[in-house]
């Protein structure tokens, strides 16, 4: 499972194919050609051609992941009839010739075996100065080897011919049959070819392939003739994308706890807001039950200190009171709890009192009066408050203060 996820995170998804073709030690002709993956399709993006100087290179970017292709002169390839040991093949070709001196590629994927030869001094010379213009090589090769990668989706002419730069290949049935070195000329730059579902210029086809086969390899160790350079380039850029995928991960995990925490702050903002509008109403409601509480509590002891908490019994002692009226005598005026003496500033009443005004033919008859009202057991005392006779009336009118019991 680790494996898997560590090639995810050193795919190469973007490449720069570049074609090196030597004319002289010191002249060069370079064609580039940038390549995106896209929904698992290679696609040609960017493309240079017929670039005279390495600093032309700058425009494809720094630190640009990028695989070579060396021909022209100073690049020999030669076919055998015979199978060979890859060993062996420096031999077969120059027999006078040192290994450690050349690079060596072998081709045997078709009916004749391929080998392409190449000086290290002219390629560790030309990546020297592809890694001066800030270009990483992760991989190289020699000749057209590298177009075996896209041979099955090039659509060739009629004749089965595919026109490189460099190149002239004769192709039946998908495999490399034959070739002729030798440039076919400035036509190339214009002369088309389907691959897959796009057109690539002769001139890109090796750029192309070379692209493509940098998206689809690897960047383990032990590839592309075991060059120090290519293998160091191999290994920066494979921790390079360990950092960048880590510095992702983890700007991911650091916007993901933002995101938690805002949430989380979001809820609890919103909940602590709704606590305190509920708090707010109970506190605004409590103040308004205590404020109706006392201003209930001042009613009710204004009610009871007026005694109008009391049974209402007005009706009741009026009609035993008239019961006991003897005969020749009967009441002018009844007032319950009345008025205080006037001239005072606040408004009083008498409380528990009773006043009766009345008239009698005998003053004997008021004595018998009172006496039957003292029976009642409301009242606590009963005084007699004023008594007049009128001679011309025959009459008398009397005054009685009832206190009932409380």
């Amino acid at each position: 499972m680790w494996s898997s996820i560590r090639e995810r995170l050193v795919q190469i998804d973007t490449a720069t194919g570049i074609e090196l073709v030597f004319s002289s030690d010191e002249q060069v002709t370079i064609h580039a050609c940038t390549v995106r993956l896209e929904n698992n399709t290679p696609v040609k993006k960017i493309r240079h051609s017929r670039l005279e100087k390495y600093a032309d290179l700058q425009a494809l970017g720094d630190r640009k992941a990028a695989s070579a292709v060396f021909s022209g002169r100073g690049v020999l390839v030669k076919k055998l009839g015979q199978r060979i040991e890859r060993d062996k093949a420096l031999s077969a070709v120059l027999p006078q010739a040192k290994p450690e001196e050349f690079y060596t590629q072998v081709d045997d994927s078709g009916p004749c075996t391929i080998v392409a030869l190449a000086r290290k001094t002219l390629v560790d010379k030309a990546l020297a100065e592809l890694q001066g213009q800030g270009i990483t090589v992760l991989d190289f090769s020699l000749g057209f080897t590298a177009v075996n990668n896209i041979l099955p989706f090039i659509s060739p002419d009629a004749d089965g011919r595919i026109e490189t730069s460099t190149y002239t290949l004769t192709v039946r049935e998908n495999t490399l049959w034959d070739f002729e070195s030798g440039a076919p000329g400035p036509a190339v730059d214009n002369h088309e070819y389907l691959v897959g579902r796009q057109y690539l210029q002769g001139c890109d086809l090796l750029p192309y392939a070379a692209a493509v086969a940098l998206i689809a390899g690897n960047t383990g160790p032990g590839f592309s003739f075991g060059h120090q350079q290519i293998e160091a380039n191999r290994e920066e850029y494979k921790y390079r994308r360990y950092l960048q995928s880590a510095l992702v991960f983890a700007l991911v995990f650091l916007f993901t706890v933002l995101l938690a925490n805002f949430l989380l702050y979001d809820h609890y903002f919103n909940l602590n807001k709704g606590l305190t509008v509920h708090q707010q109403a109970s506190q605004k409601e409590m103040a308004d039950r205590q404020k109706t509480g006392k201003t209930l509590a001042e009613k009710e002891t204004f009610f009871r200190n007026a005694g109008w908490l009391t049974g209402v019994k007005t009706s009741f002692l009026a009609d035993r009171l008239a019961s006991f009226l003897p005969e020749g005598t009967g009441f002018t005026a009844l007032s319950f709890f009345p008025p205080g003496k006037a001239g005072s500033a606040n408004i009083s009443f008498t409380k528990d009192t009773i006043s009766i005004s009345g008239w009698c033919n005998d003053p004997y008859q008021i004595n018998l009066l009172m006496n039957n009202i003292k029976t009642l057991e409301e009242v606590q005392t009963v005084n007699l408050t004023g008594y007049s006779y009128r001679k011309d009336e025959q009459q008398g009118n009397f005054s009685l203060e009832l206190i009932i019991k409380p």
